[in-house]
């Protein structure tokens, strides 16, 4: 299947992507191993002993079921 897309954006793209996968991988080797919660409306995270206070990327609309 041909791709519509550009080779610069999708070079891009792959960069990107694996700047993210990077930016997981550091982040899973600083979170303790240990069952997680999130509570949005309050912006805290926990996994194991660890509890954060996290943002928000958007927000989802529970009528719509869509992220905005």
């Amino acid at each position: 299947m041909a791709s519509e897309f550009s080779d610069a954006f999708l070079l891009e793209a792959e960069r990107h992507a694996a700047w993210g996968a990077a930016q997981l991988e550091a982040l899973t080797a600083f979170l303790p191993e240990g069952p997680w919660t999130a509570d949005l409306p309050s912006c805290r995270y926990q996994q194991g002993e660890l509890k954060l206070h996290v943002g928000v990327l958007g927000t989802y609309d529970m009528d719509e079921q869509s992220w905005m």
